[in-house]
């Protein structure tokens, strides 16, 4: 929302002020902590969009036999989420506990609940829509049913499972995830600060989200927020690529997707951010971002993460400040082909930016015992 404020041009307004402005509404509007899931009820939603339709369970009685005593019903269940992979075929949906629902974040248009299944013994996020108010709701369920129609055609080792769709009184529309136990990347970085990283490890992250966008690339499938906050982490420390409610469909490997800025800013391309049509190179660009942040572990902010003074560039990565940040903040075995692709990645002109599904064989090549610990620029 914070970047479809900031204009295209320095005579609307753009100026580095404007967009450091933003940053810090974009720090006050993100910030969320653990607390529980409130008791009260939200409205049930409008029919489902065929795309995003609830699976349910309907079994039929068998007809008794002439002259056989009557018996009781079998209970039926309310509904059943469908599922695939190493799950059963189904999930009863009243096993989840939701009166111990622990919120684990809040985006644009949904918030997540960490909720245990009492009959499986293990832990699911719900991904419950968000309603601000009757005028947004359209666009919210758009958004929503865009998601579940991505997540469900996708299956990749770097990206977040999905499980199924269901509605619930308390949670109301709802989508169902795997858990990454370790949380977001974002939180990683720059929330536990006590946590060593060394650069062997991060290089190793990037490899893994790099992979995982790819993946979305082959499918002809763009992103379109990737951020440090939409990659998670499960307990063995692999990187996961979620939150696909901006995911938009590519002509072709180099096509144009869409137009308009969406997203974060701070990972926003030039050519996205200025308006102009863009295509999966648009994720290239915050992939180089994420991969500045992983080296120096700071966040993107501008006043952070160097950015060029000139909105004609909207205001791109300072990549000579980045070089000597890397020679400063990067850790001893940062390798230094992993600074020349974050400084590739930010090129501000899409065509010369590499690809993710080169920029994962770089990284994989930049983890080779010869090529670690030489943060040489």
């Amino acid at each position: 929302a914070a970047a479809s404020q900031v204009a295209a041009s320095e005579e609307d307004g753009l100026t580095m002020a404007s967009l450091k402005a933003a940053s810090r509404l974009h720090r006050h509007v993100t910030n969320s902590g653990d607390s529980t899931l409130s008791t009260s009820p939200t409205q049930p939603p409008p029919a489902l969009p065929p795309q995003a339709s609830l699976h349910r369970s309907r079994q039929q009685q068998p007809q008794a036999a002439p002259g056989a005593r009557a018996t009781s019903p079998a209970p039926q269940k309310q509904a059943t989420i469908h599922c695939e992979r190493d799950l059963p075929l189904s999930i009863d949906w009243r096993q989840f506990d939701l009166d111990g629902a622990q919120l684990l974040g809040e985006g644009a248009f949904a918030y997540a609940y960490k909720v245990h299944h009492r009959g499986l013994g293990k832990a699911f996020v719900l991904k419950s829509l968000k309603r601000t108010g009757d005028g947004e709701f359209s666009q919210e369920l758009c958004n929503f049913r865009k998601e579940v129609t991505t997540m469900q055609q996708l299956e990749h080792r770097n990206v977040l499972r999905f499980y199924g769709l269901l509605y619930t009184k308390k949670l109301g529309l709802t989508i169902v995830t795997e858990l990454a136990e370790r949380g977001s990347l974002h939180a990683l970085l720059h929330k536990r600060p006590d946590e060593r990283l060394s650069g062997l490890r991060r290089v190793l992250m990037a490899k893994q989200v790099a992979s995982g966008v790819a993946y979305l690339h082959s499918r002809s499938i763009a992103h379109r927020d990737l951020t440090s906050s939409n990659c998670f982490l499960r307990a063995d420390c692999t990187v996961l690529v979620g939150d696909f409610g901006l995911a938009a469909a590519a002509a072709a490997p180099n096509g144009l997707a869409a137009v308009g800025c969406v997203g974060s800013f701070l990972y926003a391309s030039p050519e996205m951010f200025l308006g102009r049509p863009y295509g999966v190179a648009t994720d290239a660009y915050s992939f180089g971002v994420l991969l500045c942040e992983l080296a120096l572990r700071l966040p993107p902010e501008p006043d952070r993460l160097p950015r060029l003074a000139d909105s004609r560039l909207a205001f791109a990565v300072d990549v000579d400040e980045f070089r000597r940040l890397a020679v400063q903040l990067a850790p001893p075995d940062w390798p230094a082909g992993a600074v020349q692709l974050a400084v590739e990645c930010v090129n501000p002109e899409p065509d010369r930016r590499p690809s993710l599904a080169d920029a994962a064989r770089r990284l994989d090549a930049c983890t080779l015992p010869s090529a670690v610990g030489r943060v040489v620029l």
